[in-house]
């Protein structure tokens, strides 16, 4: 039954992703994006513009890293921000059950993509099939967006088990941690929800959301504000009306 449950989890993230104009994590690549992406190192034809900021700050800054790569000359998108439990049993049991070599050392709810504090950034067409240059051009950008933003961010590049698509926050593990003890532990065995989601793009990226709340655009359906957010939103009497109508 989970695993059902995390498959309709997933559909429907797909789905408002696709609504919303965000890549979908898929690993098959069709003929038309083949056509779309012949080589490893070219202009992209569709540039990152649109960000999200509904699924957490690593969602966020790897479409920044994205559009770094695009800037250098390489098409980038990203395959996976939230993976599921499910999903990464699948892949876990790679090398050890299943068939195949090991592909992640990270057990279900052990991996940083159960709380979107990771993404994979691969080529669209190539996938990991790429050179080293590729793979050099992403650790440039995850450093140049890492100091941007001032997050501290770990890159598969350089691990013992190399996984070079592999960028997460790097003190994920907290995150972990709380939603465990917070949520595991209370029987609700479940990902990071919105208002959890926007919390913690308020912990990592405060500037950005302020920014997001001072233009207007802020994201809707969050009913829990964390309470420095709250604080700022009621220091002048704007931002107090603003905190009013989100609170109502």
């Amino acid at each position: 039954m989970s695993g059902l449950l995390d498959d309709v989890i997933d559909w429907w993230r797909n789905m408002r992703h696709r609504h919303e104009g965000v890549p979908v994590a898929s690993e098959e690549v069709t003929d038309a994006v083949k056509a779309m992406y012949p080589h490893e190192k070219m202009q992209e034809p569709k540039r990152q513009s649109r960000y999200t900021y509904v699924d957490g700050p690593m969602y966020y800054l790897g479409q920044q890293i994205v559009k770094a790569m695009q800037d250098a000359g390489y098409p980038a998108k990203i395959l996976y921000c939230y993976r599921s439990a499910w999903k990464q049993n699948e892949l876990y049991v790679k090398g050890r059950t299943a068939p195949g070599p090991k592909v992640t050392n990270a057990a279900p709810w052990q991996s940083a993509h159960q709380y979107y504090e990771a993404v994979d950034i691969i080529h669209p067409s190539r996938g990991w099939d790429v050179s080293e240059r590729y793979w050099e051009a992403l650790a440039s950008c995850v450093r140049i967006v890492s100091e941007k933003f001032g997050v501290e961010l770990n890159h598969g590049h350089y691990w013992k088990f190399r996984d070079s698509a592999h960028i997460e926050l790097r003190d994920w593990r907290l995150v972990r941690d709380r939603h465990k003890r917070n949520v595991h532990d209370q029987g609700d065995l479940r990902p990071p929800n919105r208002d959890e989601l926007w919390w913690r793009f308020y912990e990592v990226l405060p500037d950005v959301v302020r920014s997001q709340y001072q233009q207007g655009t802020p994201p809707g359906g969050v009913d829990q504000l964390h309470p420095d957010l709250a604080a700022w939103l009621a220091k002048s009497s704007s931002n107090k009306s603003l905190l009013r109508d989100l609170l109502s």
